[in-house]
């Protein structure tokens, strides 16, 4: 059996976060007020629940669920099976916290007046904004 994991991050929004999973491809995301269980394949489960899941059933060849539990700061903690740690780990938490960051702040700009002209993607994954505000 297998046993979960959990890595802290500095994702505060669960909106910001289902967004960015959607950014990666995970079209099923589901949010939750109060923590859900988490569940891997044989049952076992996260000893904690999460507010933020992606159940297995939507991930690929993945041995339990992804949950994002928030702790008693406010961030989210990842939750992953350890089985599913090389292909949901710290590279990949790096692409997703990218991801989020880029969604908080599109919405801060567009809630500042700024439009988005032109958007690009380098291959260091560096994302560079055009943007124009009218006064």
């Amino acid at each position: 059996m297998s046993a979960y994991t959990s890595i802290q991050t500095q994702l505060v929004s669960a909106v910001h976060l289902q967004r960015a999973l959607q950014d990666l491809g995970f079209t099923q995301v589901e949010l939750h007020t109060t923590p859900q269980a988490v569940a891997g394949l044989f049952s076992e489960g996260a000893a904690q629940g999460a507010e933020v899941i992606v159940r297995r059933k939507h991930l690929s060849g993945a041995y339990g669920d992804l949950g994002f539990a928030r702790d008693d700061q406010g961030r989210f903690q990842l939750l992953v099976n350890d089985m599913d740690r090389t292909t949901y780990g710290e590279a990949w938490l790096q692409r997703l916290t990218q991801r989020y960051a880029y969604q908080v702040t599109r919405e801060q700009l567009e809630q500042q007046g700024f439009d988005l002209v032109s958007e690009e993607a380098d291959n260091r994954e560096t994302i560079r904004l055009t943007l124009r505000r009218m006064a």
